[in-house]
């Protein structure tokens, strides 16, 4: 049984790894690319309505398919409203298996009390930026008085399909601003630890011709402590931004996911640092690496998807 990503019992076996990848739009293929390459992997087969043709590897028509092909890990990238369901055929099906779930773990939170058999994690890659991996290891943090985490996108911009058709678009596919950009959430929450919720709105505002929501603020707090973190999210900026600022009573740390840097202010003087480049499917791979290698890894766990949402819902 995996509870929370903690063994509690017949172990994971961490080579001739067969993996099933459950939807095959943008995240899924960027799993793929670094998966055909990785020692551990043996198979891949993919479940997906698309052509054979259109994919690069075994195609798999039906969950009957699925279980005859027998993996070791599943991969969940299809449309968020649809990984509940995946997740309780699996745990119907399956024990003692890896699931990772990519982020966010639903459009609604969910009993997690049904999930016991497997070991299941959600895809908040940004716990393996370098400079998130600088924050939590190299930086006092305690003490702060505030943060301002700011997340600004342009959703045209993404992917390569009209984004009005795209799953974020659509609040019933479990799109919008607070759950596409819920990282921030996520990573403050590595950082920081627990967070109470104080307000939070959700606004369409903008000329973006979709239904979700294009505008998120949220209001929280470290429980237990009274230091706040004030998010910003959109999906209508025409410059991108990725920032966190922590303020203590005596500096501020200004931290650009983007440019990967951190400028520190103390007594009126600055010092820049400079960390590796943030590579999106460099991190896809160290946090496979992690939850197969690991017996307690950083990935964000089932548990850890699940307070997400009850702060951005």
């Amino acid at each position: 049984m995996w509870v929370n990503g903690m063994s509690l019992g017949k172990q994971l076996k961490k080579s001739n790894l067969k993996i099933v990848i459950i939807g095959f739009g943008s995240i899924g293929s960027k799993h793929y690319c670094y998966l055909k390459n990785r020692p551990e992997v043996e198979k891949i087969a993919i479940l997906s309505s698309r052509s054979k043709d259109e994919l690069p590897d075994i195609k798999l028509d039906t969950f009957k398919d699925v279980k005859k092909f027998d993996p070791d890990i599943f991969f969940i990238c299809n449309q968020t409203s649809k990984h509940e369901s995946e997740l309780s055929r699996i745990e119907k099906n399956f024990s003692n298996r890896v699931i990772l779930i990519e982020k966010p773990l639903s459009n609604k939170l969910i009993n997690l009390d049904i999930y016991k058999q497997n070991r299941y994690f959600v895809g908040y890659n940004l716990r393996y930026h370098p400079l998130i991996d600088f924050l939590k290891n190299d930086i006092e943090l305690s003490g702060f008085v505030k943060a301002e985490i700011s997340a600004q996108t342009d959703l045209r911009k993404w992917r390569n399909t009209d984004y009005k058709s795209s799953y974020s678009a659509k609040s019933i596919e479990g799109g919008g601003v607070a759950l596409d950009l819920s990282h921030e959430v996520d990573y403050c929450r590595y950082l920081f630890g627990d967070l109470d919720k104080i307000f939070s709105e959700k606004r369409k505002i903008s000329n973006l011709e979709i239904d979700s929501e294009d505008q998120f603020s949220l209001i929280a707090k470290v429980s237990n402590e009274e230091s706040l973190l004030n998010f910003n999210f959109s999906y209508f900026s025409q410059k991108e931004e990725r920032t966190i600022k922590i303020y203590f009573n005596d500096r501020l740390i200004h931290c650009d996911l983007i440019k990967s840097s951190i400028i520190e202010v103390k007594n009126g003087q600055e010092k820049m640092i400079e960390l590796a480049a943030y590579v999106q499917e460099g991190t896809l791979e160290k946090q496979f690496v992690d939850i197969i290698s690991s017996d307690i890894p950083k990935a964000a766990t089932i548990s850890d998807g699940q307070k997400v949402l009850e702060l951005v819902l």
